[in-house]
């Protein structure tokens, strides 16, 4: 047992931690391998998706091949295949408006004033307006006091 350590140990750890300062010390350049390889694969996959689409002519079909022909276009630099599209930069500000309106129609939440100041001005009547959502304590704490009156009353009602 003690052997088996030893080699892990040696093999892992040692050799593990030492690796980097050899290769600083050889002075190894990157090649770029890996993000030639990523915009490769990058690139294959989005052809693959456009190619599924072929031969449907909805609107929904078009819009998604215009997000994965600026996907396929970003992939194919291969400084940085995996850079975020126009798309997903609108898709990411989407989100964060929905968070930010979630949170503020929530009044148990705590709210920063810098996280949610868009949404402070945000009337809540609004048609996207959510109501408050109960916590899950409570809902729980409502479900435990349903189930201990339902029990009172069966043993109220057993003889």
């Amino acid at each position: 047992m003690l052997c088996a350590f030893c080699v892990v140990l040696g093999t892992l750890v040692i050799q593990g931690l030492t690796l980097r300062p050899l290769l600083l010390l050889l002075r190894r350049e990157d090649d770029g391998a890996v993000e030639r390889e990523v915009s490769r694969a990058r690139v294959a996959v989005m052809q693959a998706a456009v190619d599924s689409l072929d031969g449907d002519t909805s609107p929904a079909a078009s819009t998604i091949r215009e997000q994965y022909a600026a996907a396929r276009k970003v992939a194919e630099d291969q400084h940085e295949p995996q850079a975020a599209t126009k798309y997903d930069e609108l898709r990411l500000r989407a989100i964060i408006a929905q968070c930010a309106r979630r949170c503020w129609a929530c009044p148990t939440k705590a709210r920063s004033a810098t996280t949610h100041s868009t949404a402070s001005r945000r009337s809540p009547t609004g048609p996207n307006s959510m109501p408050p959502r109960p916590e899950p304590f409570s809902r729980w704490r409502r479900n435990e006091r349903a189930r201990a009156k339902s029990q009172a009353a069966r043993i109220a009602q057993s003889p």
